[in-house]
């Protein structure tokens, strides 16, 4: 687990700004504290912008940069003295420019092969050396995304275990467009754009033996749904391609694990998962007549851990483990 910090039992807070001398400034702000005596909170923001370090020659913009709001909320309540409850939500919106600066460039070339597009023709004002810093796209490339997270972590203190559940819920959106001939010539304009949408559900279930025991224990169970869309175009000169696809992922898995202190600072593990893997795609080629392909399959899976672990001194140790893994299927969907 990550576990970012909690509310502070005084009020606190922080204010911190940031300006460069090559055009990036941001600031964050954090406070945290109580809000009654079993509830308290923690809330921050950061906002961070840099124009970007190249320019773009046909309208002036500057790119290779980026802009990114981020926001992020914790309540933590304990409603009894056997239960604790941890809800936090998060959202980021930003976006990014690209811009990909030409350092070497044949006098000889000519963009699709056509004898008018040389590289005065194509990139008017650039100088192709390993200073530059300027590029010519008649559109300024980049990606626009939005992210909404959330989760609740219930905590259950049963005496001799602890009971524990964890659900998350995630929503991403990105769009991304790209000027693919890299040119501003008007007749060679062919651009990729799509936007890109993904959702996550999941949720886990653990029961933890006390820490100080000398025999421990994990168990739990877990599942998980991600479904993710994805629309394309590309086109109209060259390379020409136009679909929607979706893609979706479950998974649903028991594990558990053993440790045991042989002896005082010796340690054996023992460990255990097993699951099953559900994967399933649909393909609607929209520029091949709206051509549709689809499919799904899944499989199951098992993997293993033991170890042993000594313990020399306070702050060193030294461990043996041996383990297995799984890599779960996985459609690739794309265009060429």
């Amino acid at each position: 687990n990550i576990i970012t910090q909690g509310p502070t039992k005084a009020l606190t807070g922080r204010v911190a700004m940031l300006a460069t001398s090559d055009d990036e400034y941001g600031w964050n702000i954090a406070g945290a504290g109580p809000i009654t005596s079993n509830l308290g909170f923690r809330a921050s923001g950061n906002f961070d912008k840099f124009r970007g370090n190249v320019r773009n020659l046909f309208n002036g913009d500057k790119v290779s940069g980026y802009e990114t709001l981020s926001l992020k909320g914790k309540l933590v309540w304990d409603p009894t003295a056997t239960l604790n409850l941890t809800a936090q939500v998060g959202y980021i919106d930003g976006q990014t420019t690209i811009g990909r600066p030409f350092i070497r460039v044949s006098p000889n070339a000519r963009l699709r092969g056509v004898a008018a597009n040389t590289p005065a023709v194509f990139a008017p004002g650039i100088t192709f050396t390993d200073a530059n810093q300027s590029v010519v796209n008649n559109i300024n490339s980049g990606t626009d995304y939005q992210d909404f997270a959330t989760s609740l972590r219930a905590s259950l203190d049963l005496g001799s275990a602890t009971l524990m559940s964890i659900t998350a819920y995630d929503k991403f959106k990105q769009f991304d467009i790209l000027d693919q001939d890299e040119s501003a010539i008007a007749s060679l304009d062919n651009r990729q754009f799509g936007t890109f949408r993904t959702k996550a559900v999941s949720q886990e279930f653990r029961l933890i033996s006390p820490g100080a025991d000398r025999f421990r224990y994990t168990l739990g169970l877990f599942y998980s749904n991600l479904e993710l869309t994805r629309d394309f175009t590309r086109g109209p000169f060259f390379s020409q391609a136009r679909w929607f696809a979706t893609n979706g992922t479950k998974q649903y898995a028991s594990f558990g694990q053993l440790e045991y202190d042989l002896l005082e600072g010796t340690t054996l593990i023992g460990g255990v998962r097993a699951g099953r893997g559900e994967i399933d795609y649909t393909f609607r080629d929209i520029a091949n007549g709206g051509a549709f392909f689809s499919g799904a399959d899944s499989k199951t899976f098992q993997t293993y851990k033991a170890g042993i672990q000594q313990r020399v001194a306070p702050d060193v140790m030294t461990f043996l483990t041996y383990a297995t893994g799984f890599k779960g299927q996985a459609y690739d969907i794309g265009t060429g």
